[in-house]
C-alpha cells in the first residue's frame, strides 16, 4: 500500500481517524450477531425461576482494536440461586401478616378463619451450576457466529 501525504491531501491524523472509524464499524458489525447468538444459546437451556425463564443481556464496547461483549444474567439473583446451593433456613417476616394462612386458626364471626405463623421453613435448593452450563453453551455458539461474520466480510 502506497500512502503519500501532500499539502492538498489528508494528513496522517485524518488517515488514522478514518481507519479507526472503519475498524470500529467493522467490529460493531461483528459484535451484533455475536451477542444475539450468545443470548440465544444462554436462553436455549436456561432454567425457570418463579415461573419465568431466565435470560441474559449484553453490553457491547467497540473500538478500532476490537469488541468486548459482556454477558450478564437477568435476573442475577435468580441465576445465582440456580448456580449455588441455598441452605435450609427459617424465614422471619418483617410484618406479621406476611405469613397469614387462610383456613388456619380461629373462626371469626363471618365464618372465615385465618392464622399467622411467626416463621416459615425453607427447605433449601441444591446447586445445579446453571450459569456455568450456560457459559459452555455460549462458547459453543459464539465461535461459529464470529467465523461466519468474518467469512462474509472477507469473501
Amino acid at each position: 500500500m502506497d500512502i503519500r501525504v501532500t499539502p492538498k491531501g489528508p494528513s496522517f491524523d485524518k488517515l488514522i481517524t478514518q481507519a479507526d472509524r472503519k475498524l470500529k464499524a467493522a467490529n460493531r458489525k461483528v459484535a451484533g450477531p455475536t451477542s444475539k447468538a450468545g443470548i440465544r444459546a444462554i436462553k436455549s437451556g436456561a432454567p425457570t425461576f418463579a415461573g419465568r425463564k431466565l435470560t441474559a443481556k449484553t453490553r457491547v464496547h467497540t473500538s478500532g482494536s476490537g469488541a468486548r461483549i459482556t454477558f450478564y444474567g437477568v435476573s442475577a439473583g435468580a441465576w445465582a440461586i440456580n448456580e449455588r446451593r441455598v441452605k435450609a433456613h427459617n424465614i422471619r417476616p418483617k410484618r406479621a401478616k406476611a405469613l397469614a394462612f387462610p383456613g388456619a386458626g380461629r373462626t371469626s364471626k363471618g365464618g372465615s378463619s385465618s392464622g399467622y405463623a411467626m416463621t416459615a421453613h425453607h427447605k433449601g435448593i441444591r446447586a445445579r451450576g446453571r450459569w456455568t452450563k450456560a457459559g459452555a453453551r455460549l462458547e459453543d455458539a459464539v465461535e461459529p457466529a464470529i467465523e461466519k461474520v468474518y467469512d462474509e466480510a472477507f469473501s
